[in-house]
């Protein structure tokens, strides 16, 4: 039950999936992570189908303390990014799950489409364990390749979800680099709602942001998710019609 890959085993095992298998620990991206190997597999032939999603459940003792001993949880709640006053965010727990489907296959068999999957790019910062790049460079060239991958003008973007983990220098950073590529876009902050469940936090996002394509308040969005070790990626979705 430790190991990374014993939940898409069971799930191959439950359902009797023989395709590829990938478990990743990307701490704060991994549903982002998920979502873009999928998108590649399905891309490449590999799969016509795949399940992509992510949980974390952080109000376990050892790693609420551990977030606390490095002064990322909020001391004043409820969580508030881009708050003036914000201190960090209110840890919570989720799990989340996708069905990334190849068209024609998901047409054929009538399923529901609530938005496609465009493009996606993940990028190392390679500058610190839990602070960002001050200038934002890696964020912005993360997000950039994600809309070249996504063949997305940046004026195309109309809903733009923000990692926004409530801590200073990120909001900071995300918010800058967000407002200049994206000034004609409605942006949000969904962990001001659901809390930061850390693993599991970018997929429910990734949900939230195809619903609301669905519900047409979107026609293109972006997601954002960050992680610890300088993990920095992007989704593109789009509608489906």
């Amino acid at each position: 039950r430790l190991l990374g890959a014993s939940l898409p085993g069971q799930l191959g095992i439950c359902f009797g999936l023989n395709g590829p298998l990938l478990a990743n620990s990307n701490s704060c991206a991994a549903g982002n992570t998920s979502i873009g190997q999928a998108l590649k597999m399905i891309q490449y032939g590999e799969a016509d189908v795949a399940i992509a999603g992510s949980a974390e459940a952080p109000l376990a003792p050892l790693t609420l303390n551990s977030l606390q001993r490095l002064g990322v949880v909020s001391q004043s709640p409820p969580m508030r990014p881009y708050h003036p006053d914000r201190d960090g965010f209110i840890p919570s727990e989720s799990a989340a799950t996708l069905i990334l489907e190849e068209e024609s296959h998901a047409v054929t068999r009538g399923a529901r489409i609530y938005s496609r999957v465009l493009g996606y790019s993940c990028l190392t910062e390679a500058h610190d364990m839990t602070t960002p790049q001050s200038d934002g460079a890696p964020l912005r060239e993360t997000v950039i390749k994600a809309l070249k991958n996504a063949n997305v003008s940046k004026e195309e973007i109309d809903f733009v979800s923000h990692h926004a983990s409530g801590t200073q220098i990120n909001d900071k950073n995300e918010g800058a680099v967000m407002s200049e590529l994206f000034p004609q876009a409605k942006h949000h902050a969904l962990k001001a709602y659901t809390g930061h469940s850390l693993g599991g936090a970018s997929s429910l996002e990734a949900i939230l942001t195809s619903l609301a394509i669905y519900k047409g308040a979107s026609h293109t969005a972006i997601s954002n998710a960050f992680g610890f070790g300088g993990i920095d990626t992007a989704l593109i979705f789009g509608a489906y019609h």
